[in-house]
């Protein structure tokens, strides 16, 4: 987690939950012989990765993920491939009877968390992001009827339901994007507002994977 501070004493809150996987044939003697000297260890990598965040604005996942496996390839030669996983545990700022958003307080974490995953072996950089746990409601606008029964099924037809399910996103950047360059924030708010518009649009569904398709 970290705290990032703004003029006027306004707080903004970050949180980010990394998992680090390193490869290399190296690696192999840990197995093979009773050697621990090319190992770097969980405690070092958990380190590498407090001290990356207060070296680095955090962002978003994608850019960070990125900050996070360049760092070790750059330090480690015997490091041939880096994976990072990041998923941002999203705080909402309290917003005050009066409409105005608190200086420095949030609300619980939101249900939905923004994803990152960023593979790099040197040569080339994958990354895919997404948003998972999106949890989505509609009161009215679903249905579920003309579905196969037999002796063992108890659930009755409904023409109108309450639909509550959740939703993971996920897509992949391509790989001559200038990846630090893109605004990810923007795109993870756009693709969530677009997912969710589609969602609460779609009001003549006959299932939930009917509702998937046409989003």
């Amino acid at each position: 987690a970290k705290v990032i501070k703004k003029p006027g004493n306004v707080h903004d809150f970050k949180e980010f939950v990394v998992y680090v996987q390193l490869y290399g044939e190296q690696f192999l003697d840990s197995f093979r012989e009773p050697t621990n000297k090319l190992v770097i260890p969980t405690d070092t990598m958990k380190n590498t990765i407090y001290v990356l965040a207060k070296k680095y604005p955090m962002n978003n996942p994608v850019e960070f993920g990125i900050d996070i496996t360049n760092h070790f390839l750059q330090r480690y030669s015997h490091v041939s491939k880096v994976h990072v996983e990041i998923f941002e545990i999203v705080w909402p700022r309290i917003i005050m009877s009066n409409n105005l958003p608190h200086t420095h307080g949030f609300v619980d974490k939101k249900s939905y968390k923004n994803k990152c995953l960023v593979i790099n072996d040197r040569e080339n950089i994958e990354v895919t992001a997404g948003i998972v746990e999106i949890e989505i409601l509609k009161s009215r606008g679903s249905s579920f009827e003309n579905f196969w029964t037999d002796e063992f099924t108890t659930l009755q037809p409904a023409s109108d339901r309450i639909c509550s399910t959740k939703a993971n996103l996920k897509w992949t950047y391509d790989n001559y994007y200038d990846l630090k360059s893109i605004d990810h924030n923007q795109i993870y708010k756009n693709v969530k507002q677009i997912f969710v518009d589609q969602f609460a649009l779609h009001d003549q569904s006959i299932s939930v994977q009917h509702s998937i398709d046409e989003i």
